[in-house]
């Protein structure tokens, strides 16, 4: 049988208190403390498949996802419990809502799932949203129009000061050869990598550990306070890391605001990093 992906980002949070971070504990509900907030599941975007559970909140997040009785792709855990429901009403209030994409072979499936008032017993019950395919295409048009050809770098430069950005489930896809190989250079030999030292000064920011020791990758915590904020750094170029690898959006400062700010919503990750041109003075 063939497994199920998930994606799913929970819109839930509450001020931090003792009491609720207990509540969840002893209900086997995950939860993320961050900047005296509890975020329901995680601040950001997690990743499950199906029958695998190597993460503390993976059966947690196929129930939520199995609870939109009205999509076609389901993860096999069945809904959350009428008790663990009870429970998240109480900590994070009525007006629960997470987004879901389901993908299985060749199948996809997104939208919005959140909970409401049943108007004929006034129980409040699960309401699957699934994203309009008309909207989908729409979304396609934007990014195609968002990408350009990068038309080269003049080698004679040190480094070009770099901002790559992405949906967290495609973060990963950074092939690093291939983004040195844009630039003309090869890695190890007359180029390289590196992580740009002001990073960590950028509000709109977050250091992520997840992905080991480097330290130029990072959440975006609000896509708009990033993009009104990191203008004022010294970067060259802003890139977009998709599915089948990377594609160059501008340089900086040329970026059409409008269509950028339309396509917020692919803007979870952002890696800032120099891309450094070595001369025999650098061995």
């Amino acid at each position: 049988m063939a497994k199920v992906s998930l994606s799913i980002k929970s819109l839930n949070s509450t001020d931090f208190n003792e009491d609720k971070v207990q509540k969840l504990e002893s209900n086997d509900i995950p939860f993320e403390i961050n900047d005296e907030k509890i975020y329901l599941i995680s601040k950001g975007t997690v990743d499950v498949q199906s029958r695998t559970y190597n993460k503390p909140y993976s059966k947690f997040c196929m129930q939520i996802a199995d609870s939109a009785k009205e999509a076609s792709i389901s993860m096999g855990e069945g809904g959350l419990d009428g008790e663990k429901l009870a429970i998240l009403f109480q900590v994070f209030g009525w007006d629960l809502e997470f987004e879901i994409e389901l993908s299985c072979g060749g199948e996809y499936e997104s939208g919005t799932l959140i909970t409401d008032e049943d108007p004929d017993t006034y129980e409040m019950i699960w309401v699957f949203s699934v994203e309009d395919s008309s909207s989908q295409e729409e979304d396609e048009d934007l990014q195609e129009n968002l990408f350009q050809e990068f038309e080269g770098w003049d080698t004679d430069n040190s480094s070009a000061r770099l901002v790559i950005v992405s949906l967290k489930k495609n973060i990963k896809n950074l092939d690093e050869e291939e983004l040195l190989d844009y630039y003309g250079l090869t890695d190890g030999d007359d180029g390289e990598i590196q992580s740009y030292m002001y990073s960590d000064s950028i509000e709109g920011l977050t250091s992520s550990q997840e992905f080991g020791t480097d330290v130029f990758k990072n959440e975006i915590t609000s896509a708009k306070d990033f993009f009104d904020k990191f203008l004022k750094f010294n970067f060259d170029h802003l890139w977009f890391i998709d599915n089948d690898g990377l594609k160059f959006i501008s340089e900086i400062g040329d970026e059409d605001i409008s269509l950028v700010e339309k396509n917020y919503s692919m803007f979870e990750y952002a890696i800032v990093c120099e891309v450094c041109h070595l001369t025999g003075e650098d061995y």
